[in-house]
């Protein structure tokens, strides 16, 4: 009995094994995914993107049909989930870090995904705190696989592939530029009295949020040219202006980045969770961001010290062996 019973669960797990292999990917032309989906003409070369209802769609194909029929999830590509958007070069709020990420961006990706998704009614509502986060970091198009109900974000567009699902693009008029003068400052302490505050922001006049109370001048400037230098790595940019303004640079600030105005070091302030602001006076000014981590350099020199180590002690042990022969 015991050996029947053991005979017949194998039986069992060899029947599942080969149910799961039968169902796995099947190879597919490379052709099919390198080929440029229709969102991609879409969008500008500088649009910020957010992607909505990916993973719910693809769950849903994949529980009904397994992976059988591979051009089911061709569609999928309208998405341009991270981090197939980078094929594009086009900047995404979904880029996949690998959880090597700050606590104030971690803050940042839960306030933006907080949505709810009625799946009965087939379509998902974003909070407010969502919206605002989005508008505030520059994103000004939406991607979704389902139709959002949104204050700020219009439906300009419908993706309809052949076969399921639909993508639905949205723009909003109100997303903060790259660059941009701060107009008013609101000082928030705590997390709580951020998700209280965050959804009153007039995105029209460019507020942002800060720990510090920041001293903002009272005018904004009437003259205004902003133009980005290209660099291999660095980033530099020439910032014209007929008054001294705080100008938020509208990116994440990991540590090791610097920031150098018209040749001199400056430490920015931080809005926003986390992106540099820097004063500039009126007139011509240059503005350069560069990378430079110490942690970074000091692990390269204990990687060359590791490998200079190895290497002698495989050398020494073998020129020991050697005399001793």
């Amino acid at each position: 009995l015991q050996l029947f019973i053991s005979f017949f669960l194998l039986v069992i797990f060899i029947i599942d094994e080969f149910s799961f292999s039968f169902r796995y990917p099947p190879l597919s032309p490379a052709a099919w995914w390198l080929e440029e989906p229709p969102s991609v003409s879409l969008l500008p070369q500088t649009a910020r993107l957010k992607t909505f209802g990916m993973e719910y769609s693809w769950n849903d194909v994949f529980l009904h049909q397994g992976w059988q029929e591979i051009k089911d999830y061709l569609p999928f590509k309208n998405a341009l989930f991270p981090n197939y958007n980078l094929l594009y070069n086009i900047h995404s709020a979904d880029i996949n870090t690998g959880g090597l990420i700050p606590g104030k961006i971690h803050l940042l990706k839960n306030l933006i995904n907080e949505i709810s998704l009625d799946q009965k009614n087939n379509f998902i509502q974003l909070s407010s705190l969502a919206e605002k986060s989005l508008l505030i970091f520059g994103v000004e198009h939406l991607i979704s696989s389902y139709p959002l109900i949104t204050d700020h974000y219009e439906q300009v567009e419908e993706i309809s592939p052949d076969f399921y699902p639909s993508f639905f693009l949205y723009h909003a008029t109100d997303a903060y530029p790259p660059i941009y003068p701060a107009s008013k400052n609101l000082q928030v302490t705590t997390v709580e009295e951020l998700k209280r505050t965050l959804p009153q922001i007039d995105t029209k006049n460019k507020t942002i949020l800060s720990i510090e109370d920041i001293n903002l001048p009272d005018e904004l400037p009437s003259k205004l040219s902003i133009k980005k230098i290209p660099k291999p790595i660095d980033e530099k940019y020439q910032i014209i202006t007929d008054k001294n303004s705080l100008f938020v640079f509208n990116r994440n600030f990991y540590p090791g980045w610097h920031v150098k105005l018209n040749g001199q070091d400056t430490t920015p302030a931080i809005v926003n969770l986390n992106q540099p602001a820097v004063r500039i006076p009126a007139g011509e000014n240059e503005i350069q961001f560069f990378f430079k981590s110490y942690v970074f350099l000091l692990g390269k020199l204990l990687t060359v010290a590791g490998l200079i180590t190895a290497f002698l002690m495989v050398f020494l042990g073998s020129l020991k062996d050697f005399r001793k022969s």
